[in-house]
């Protein structure tokens, strides 16, 4: 297997260096400390008598470790791992014991172990690793050190469930780390570029790139959900368990309707947006709304939202700009009438009769069209700022065709009787 996996790798980067294609490889993590081997083999050949006194050191180190008998419990694992050197399972006990103990190095060596002598290879032995890396030198193709940098944000070095989800999928915390790792790598090698020109006086703190992804509560809650579900089957269980959860709050409640497969994932991102500002949690919503964003950037619904939700906030310089930037990305008749509504707020009839005429231009070929409410409220607004310029037939002209479509919108009809006298 291992010499298919060299010969695969070499193929890959023979192939893209012949095309003069920039390479860089990445090191693999996997979860060491929180995740236990899937399947642990018991060496061929070993009498019952041996097997029994294994055992019998498992159980008797089991029960020391719970007592926190540490030395004890790991003497015991140790004589365990004489007795059968190939057992997973013995080396993840002894390096849990091991790291309770403050042992943090030999922790390592023995979890490290589990893994590789772990019968389901789901996560990458060292020798596979060494492969790599081995590969990578001789064809001098940059190598991305996430393994590394994964351990150097681990408590005592050991990666486990603070960056990792299960057995090898990361978490929010962890996707971020390897996308910085390999950024830097990127940079540091002059891969694409010479590192000069990089712009790093535009570089962010980790805090602003975080905000800027736009991660939240919604994708961890969905990530846990989705975890659960999986570590209820196999291999994580020899036999299916059932799966039973009762949301505790509004994002767990929304996440378990769209992981269910009863909502949309936009549909899920609005409504939980739509919770936190009901909640006065206006930050929060506009991120959920640029979450969708990023995954449909020439959409103007998201963007709608946001500069809605400005607007509700009564932060109305910062809704002005959102709606331009909703109809400079996706022209759409929503966002012209909104803009309309600004100017007249803002006593600027000239620039509100300019986008109200153009909202109704758009509305004629829109795929998402205003509705006859809309409609209505958009003719209004014609009237007014046709009033405040001086034009009153107009003005009367657009109240009658707001009354035509909706004939008990009383503000439209009190104001044309106003003009009437």
């Amino acid at each position: 297997a291992r010499t298919a996996y060299r010969e695969n790798l070499e193929r890959i980067l023979a192939l893209a260096q012949a095309h003069g294609v920039p390479i860089v490889v990445s090191t693999l993590v996997s979860n060491l400390k929180d995740h236990p081997p899937f399947r642990s083999l018991v060496t061929e050949h070993m009498d019952e008598r041996t097997k029994k006194t294994w055992e019998e050191c498992i159980r008797r180190g089991d029960s020391l470790s719970n007592v926190r008998e540490l030395p004890a419990a790991i003497a015991q694992y140790r004589q365990a791992i004489q007795l059968d050197t190939m057992n997973a399972e013995a080396f993840y006990k002894l390096g849990r014991t091991l790291y309770d103990a403050g042992r943090f190095d030999e922790a390592k060596a023995a979890l490290t172990r589990a893994k590789d002598l772990d019968a389901l290879r789901f996560r990458a032995t060292e020798e596979f690793q060494n492969e790599l890396l081995r590969v990578c030198s001789e064809r001098r193709v940059v190598v991305s050190h996430v393994d590394s940098a994964f351990a150097a944000n681990s408590p005592h070095g050991i990666v486990g469930s603070t960056l990792v989800l299960e057995h090898l999928h990361p978490n929010i915390k962890g996707y971020f780390l390897m996308a910085k790792t390999w950024s830097r790598t990127i940079m540091e090698s002059d891969v694409l570029v010479p590192s000069s020109e990089w712009h790093l006086d535009r570089d962010k703190t980790d805090a602003g790139y975080m905000q800027l992804s736009t991660a939240s509560a919604f994708d961890s809650t969905v990530g846990a959900l989705k975890i659960a579900l999986l570590m209820r089957k196999w291999p994580f269980q020899s036999v299916e368990q059932p799966f039973t959860f009762t949301p505790s709050n509004v994002v767990e409640e929304i996440a378990y309707r769209y992981v269910q497969g009863r909502m949309a994932w936009s549909d899920a991102r609005y409504a939980l947006a739509e919770a936190y500002a009901q909640a006065g949690e206006f930050d929060r919503a506009r991120n959920e709304c640029m979450a969708v964003s990023k995954v449909i950037p020439f959409s103007y619904n998201p963007l709608l939202r946001v500069a809605d939700y400005y607007a509700r906030e009564g932060k109305m310089q910062e809704a002005k700009a959102a709606y331009w930037h909703c109809v400079n990305t996706e022209e759409n008749p929503f966002g012209r009438m909104k803009l309309g509504w600004r100017y007249l707020e803002e006593e600027k009839p000239d620039s509100a009769l300019q986008q109200l005429l153009r909202a109704f231009q758009v509305n004629d070929h829109a795929h998402d069209k205003l509705t006859l409410q809309g409609q209505a409220s958009g003719r209004y607004l014609l009237a007014v700022a046709y009033a405040k310029l001086g034009n009153l037939t107009e003005a009367r002209n657009q109240l009658e065709r707001a009354l035509a479509i909706q004939p008990d919108y009383a503000d439209a009809r009190e104001l044309l009787e106003q003009l009437r006298r």
